[in-house]
């Protein structure tokens, strides 16, 4: 497990960098660093406010395999969750998390994306997110409750 730091509020890093007059460009790197940072930042704000105590962490392994989300869950499974912002989600891109989504016990693992496509590979879950907070909190908050 790793430390990442977010602040409460996208617009705050974006400011902090000079970037909040421009619109992030969808696909670009900058809007991956904001659907992550805004996604996490909603878990966040989901796990507070349900008042349920969870864990939230990072996770590299020492073979470069990263897991952008780690929830861990008292008395229940440990949620593990990589977020992309794509809109077509390519599997094969995922085939370290799904390797170590297996190795992992007791756990259960979603991507998180712009992709409206559901599927599931191994026990990897792939589930759409968009930023509309309204729909994260009802999709992701069923997928954790």
């Amino acid at each position: 497990k790793a430390s990442k730091f977010y602040f409460f509020d996208v617009g705050i890093r974006r400011s902090l960098e000079r970037k909040i007059r421009f619109a992030p460009v969808p696909q670009s790197s900058d809007y991956g660093r904001m659907f992550e940072h805004w996604l996490i930042s909603e878990i966040h704000k989901l796990n507070v406010y349900s008042k349920k105590d969870y864990e939230l962490s990072y996770l590299l392994t020492k073979d470069d395999v990263e897991v952008d989300l780690v929830i861990d869950r008292p008395n229940e499974t440990t949620a593990l969750i990589e977020i992309e912002s794509t809109n077509r989600v390519d599997v094969k891109s995922f085939s370290g998390f799904i390797e170590l989504a297996k190795d992992i016990p007791d756990s259960e693992a979603f991507v998180l994306s712009n992709d409206s496509k559901k599927q599931k590979v191994g026990n990897v879950q792939f589930v759409q997110v968009t930023f509309r907070s309204d729909e994260c909190e009802s999709r992701i908050g069923a997928q954790l409750a």
